[in-house]
């Protein structure tokens, strides 16, 4: 004859399934629709050829090697941030890298069928004319989500134009925006691109 203790046992164990099977179905999702993302080279190529050329190659290839950590640490179902004093917990939607995997090779066959070589093998050209033809009639007042990007030229612009280097770019200052700075540097204004030492910038 069960105890009352083990009763109410029971009953925990019974509360808890539920979100138990939620979790473990998200994990299970996430590992059925992980693959492999595209190589760092293909992500820098495209970098290359969409991301303004102004920054300089160096700066192209932080940006472009951003893009793809991004997309490298992407998971499904992981908790989100949430405002402050709200109860209710997000997650992360469907991985966007599957897709743009097969954009981005479905692009490198196109270069093959074209010109006889790899995509990260054309002119910054002939790379931009495929990405023009793969992205089509897309209109839209401003850039997508990068998560909701309908290709992945899109969200590679996106990712880039959400980030701290762009708003430097676009002042030709730098900003620093949503980076902490020491209290003392508040009231220094922001010192030309050209005038920032490179240890400064983050850049190697």
């Amino acid at each position: 004859m069960s105890t009352r203790r083990q009763f109410i046992g029971v009953l925990g164990v019974l509360a808890a399934l539920p979100s138990s099977v939620r979790a473990l179905s998200r994990r299970v999702i996430f590992a059925s629709r992980q693959r492999a993302i595209p190589s760092q080279a293909s992500i820098r190529a495209l970098g290359a050829a969409i991301l303004p050329s102004e920054t300089g190659q160096a700066r192209l290839e932080i940006a472009s090697d951003a893009f793809w950590r991004w997309m490298n640490g992407y998971r499904e179902g992981a908790e989100l941030l949430h405002p402050y004093g709200s109860p209710r917990i997000g997650y992360a939607g469907p991985s966007p890298v599957p897709k743009w995997t097969t954009q981005l090779n479905a692009m490198d066959r196109a270069a093959r069928d074209k010109h006889a070589k790899a995509f990260a093998a054309l002119s910054v050209n002939d790379r931009q004319a495929l990405v023009r033809d793969a992205i089509g009639d897309f209109k839209g007042e401003r850039l997508p989500n990068v998560v909701a990007a309908p290709h992945i030229a899109l969200g590679m612009l996106a990712h880039f134009y959400g980030s701290s280097d762009a708003s430097d770019l676009c002042y030709r200052v730098r900003i620093g925006r949503n980076k902490c700075r020491p209290l003392a540097q508040n009231a220094r204004k922001p010192l030309p691109l050209a005038d920032v030492p490179r240890s400064a910038t983050g850049s190697p």
